[in-house]
């Protein structure tokens, strides 16, 4: 089979959630023997560094990248006012982009164009026109949910406004362009139904992030230390992170002096420096997830909006780690609450979850070993590629 990939951001390095998914799809597609093309969207937030992608991959799928700049002008944000289009989809309407993507049909016939993200897929109509492939979709989140949630925690009212027409116009458009897919694939069920239900006549199936479980890691001691880890350009990561360092982490029912916070991201912004003490330590970007999260203990993930799943849980889960997660946070994944994740959504709550992870080793230990499970059980990168080999082959020969 052949199939173009067509990626909003760099998939390689997997430096977070959404390019450790879209690798996840590359790796398993490659792994499987199937031959797999990419063209990949960098931008002034991320590029593609090609010193740090192996030249089996830049060879085997023959990576083509494209720059577009996707800084938000404020002329485009007033014309979406006006006109009701997505400013988050026009950013990528860009007639280089398009021309990339033409260049590439031209040079070879595909069976499959494999959008990863709807925003890799706003030229669909022009490709249709160039192109006899099945087009897919793979939703990684609802989008407009995630600036719906932000709207409804919002209490100025001018931003609310403004936050209410960026998630409706979102929404039209998200609801357009996976309505012109053969298929769609979210994230997770969560995703799968809101589509199923909104497209009742489409081809909508879970396509779940999957991980290589033949990675082993041993399960690491109690370790009284809190981390986050998450993208802090992303919205939703630093409104819940303040929230949390405002509401719980100065909490009187927290009284664990050696107890620490440790915070990592891109694109740390400066306010949250101000927080910064003995007990509260910000890092930035670290070179590499894995050896942060085992270095330390418990994972907080204080997320009040979002959509779609948290690759970074899937992650912690995968490396046997306690996630300390608000419902939303948690939200597509199959956990169950005490047992491999524990949920948390109020200041008093996640006061309650951490002094139980403080004060109760064993407890850890049986949920890290649980954690673990989970994701041999539901993220199986190999079950999830074959799964969606056989759909792609099913679409093909109808």
């Amino acid at each position: 089979m052949k199939i173009l990939q067509i990626c909003n951001k760099p998939p390689f390095p997997p430096v977070e959630g959404g390019p450790m998914a879209m690798a996840a799809i590359t790796n398993g597609l490659l792994n499987a023997q199937h031959n797999v093309s990419l063209l990949v969207v960098d931008s002034e937030k991320m590029k593609s560094d090609f010193s740090k992608i192996s030249n089996e991959v830049l060879e085997k799928t023959n990576y083509k990248s494209v720059f577009i700049n996707l800084k938000i002008n404020p002329f485009d944000a007033i014309k979406c006012l006006l006109t009701g289009k997505s400013l988050h989809a026009i950013r990528y309407m860009k007639k280089d982009f398009l021309d990339a993507i033409t260049a590439k049909l031209d040079d070879e016939n595909f069976d499959v164009i494999f959008f990863d993200s709807i925003f890799s897929a706003v030229f669909i109509d022009e490709i249709r026109k160039l192109t006899k492939a099945k087009i897919v979709i793979r939703a990684h989140n609802v989008e407009h949910k995630v600036w719906e949630r932000i709207a409804q925690n919002t209490k100025s009212p001018f931003k609310k406004f403004y936050l209410n027409h960026i998630y409706k116009s979102l929404k039209n458009f998200e609801l357009e362009v996976c309505s012109k897919a053969d298929a769609v694939f979210p994230i997770s069920d969560v995703d799968t139904a809101w589509f199923q239900n909104r497209l009742p006549q489409k081809l909508v199936k879970t396509l779940p992030f999957g991980v290589d479980i033949s990675k082993k890691v041993e399960i690491s001691k109690h370790n009284k230390t809190l981390f986050f880890i998450g993208s802090l350009n992303w919205s939703p990561n630093i409104e819940g992170l303040l929230w949390f360092l405002k509401e719980v982490w100065n909490n009187n029912k927290l009284d664990f002096p050696e107890l620490k916070l440790v915070v990592a991201g891109r694109n740390m912004p400066d306010e949250l420096f101000e927080f910064a003490d003995n007990r509260t330590e910000f890092v930035g970007e670290v070179p590499d997830s894995t050896d942060f999260m085992l270095e330390n203990g418990a994972m907080i993930v204080p997320l009040l909006s979002g959509s779609g799943i948290r690759i970074k849980i899937i992650e912690a889960l995968m490396n046997s780690k306690v996630v300390i997660s608000t419902k939303i946070g948690a939200e597509g994944i199959n956990y169950t609450h005490g047992k491999d994740i524990i949920i948390a959504d109020t200041p008093e709550e996640f006061c309650e979850a951490i002094n139980n992870y403080y004060n109760s080793a064993e407890n850890s230990l049986s949920i890290s070993e649980n954690a673990r499970q989970l994701i041999e059980n539901e993220h199986n990168n190999k079950i999830v590629i074959d799964d969606l080999i056989k759909t792609l082959n099913k679409l093909i020969d109808e």
